[in-house]
């Protein structure tokens, strides 16, 4: 794999691949409602800033779950007379350039209050799902937590809405979707304070049930334009209250996450292959909170993770052995078949491996941000 090191620039939010480009997001230092996009085109070399005339609001989550899409999502926002907000959503084609404002939606300015969130999931280029989230200081007894959720779907070619009425989706939220292939799709519902700033900890009135489902594009959206009380998913994991399920990743043929009982300082790496359904399972007797994402998926094979004091080691699920180790050195990363570490010195060092062997093929004294995939080709900001 060819690795490219970029000058990280100011105010760099975070850089998503989209095909053979790249996205690049960056906080308006004199705007911290707004973000700028560029998309930076490695083979030409060249970055351009999507429509800079139009801003671009950063308080509304867009959530894009089309497998492969060379589409770039934004929302705008004006003030009407009447004081309410006119919301805009945008396309951006990164194929042909140009833009297209694809939906509005005009609600009240409330919205813009920090206990106030919204998420918009881009299913198809023809259906949205909203979410809008409101944290309770107090929880109501018809709540399932401290946020209250409310999801409405969108079929943009027939001007139709329709509000969800599944009781998961509306007692615990959609916390992410992600594409998994052409047809299916990850769904993750529930929140938990692991990583969630608004809950607290281990509080059963504030807690949401968590669960993980693996489904078809097709069917969940039909299930929901059916308005059904229950939108049948098969189910890869569920938790409450004692044991929470940190952020799914889909890496190759996996899904994987793990599962935290911090009070009893366990750790469950689970690893579901989407095709075959097979589980792979690990347990540590440990539990750290600054440092959650331990499952990685290396040559398309599952492994965990290890830190024994500044010794890093990688176990291999497919053999139950540890086959690559680190030592005296900081983990930071790992993407495809590199892996990023950062040497313990008073001015750290960046270390690049490639996989397998383990060479390092990078030796810089640089600050890691961020780092994109494209092809045969990784890109790292610092």
């Amino acid at each position: 794999m060819n690795v490219t090191l970029i000058s990280n620039h100011e105010n760099l939010i975070k850089a998503e691949s989209a095909g053979q480009y790249i996205v690049e997001y960056y906080a308006v230092p004199e705007r911290a409602d707004l973000v700028s996009v560029q998309i930076f085109d490695p083979k030409e070399n060249t970055i351009s800033e999507v429509e800079p005339e139009t801003q671009k609001i950063r308080f509304i989550e867009i959530v894009n779950c089309i497998w492969n899409c060379g589409d770039v999502y934004f929302a705008s926002c004006d003030v009407t007379e009447n004081s309410k907000l006119n919301i805009s959503v945008f396309r951006y084609s990164l194929k042909d350039h140009n833009t297209v404002m694809i939906c509005s939606f005009i609600k009240n300015r409330d919205l813009l209050n920090e206990d106030k969130r919204m998420k918009l999931f881009i299913l198809s280029d023809s259906t949205i799902l909203m979410q809008t989230e409101i944290l309770h200081r107090s929880v109501s007894e018809n709540m399932m937590g401290n946020i209250e959720f409310s999801l409405t779907f969108y079929n943009l070619d027939s001007g139709t809405e329709t509000a969800v009425s599944d009781a998961n989706f509306i007692n615990n939220g959609i916390n992410t979707v992600i594409p998994v292939s052409e047809k299916k799709i990850l769904v993750k519902t529930g929140y938990s304070y692991i990583e969630d700033s608004r809950l607290d900890t281990g509080s059963k009135s504030e807690s949401f049930i968590e669960s993980i489902y693996l489904t078809t594009v097709a069917k969940f959206i039909a299930d929901i334009t059916l308005e059904k009380e229950i939108v049948d998913m098969p189910m890869i994991e569920s938790a409450y209250l004692d044991r929470h399920i940190t952020k799914p990743f889909v890496d190759g043929d996996y899904t994987h996450f793990t599962i935290i009982d911090a009070e009893r300082k366990i750790t469950k790496c689970v690893f579901f292959h989407n095709e075959t359904e097979e589980r792979t399972e690990y347990s540590i007797a440990s539990f750290d909170p600054e440092d959650l994402y331990i499952t990685h998926v290396v040559n398309n094979i599952p492994y965990v993770r290890r830190q024994n004091g500044d010794d890093i080691t990688f176990i291999n699920l497919k053999n139950a052995e540890a086959d690559i180790w680190f030592y005296e050195e900081r983990f930071l990363a790992q993407a495809g078949s590199l892996f990023l570490l950062e040497s313990f010195q008073i001015r750290p060092r960046l270390h690049i491996y490639s996989y397998p062997g383990m060479k390092r093929v990078a030796d810089e004294e640089r600050d890691y941000c961020c780092l994109c995939l494209t092809e045969d080709n990784c890109y790292i900001y610092c």
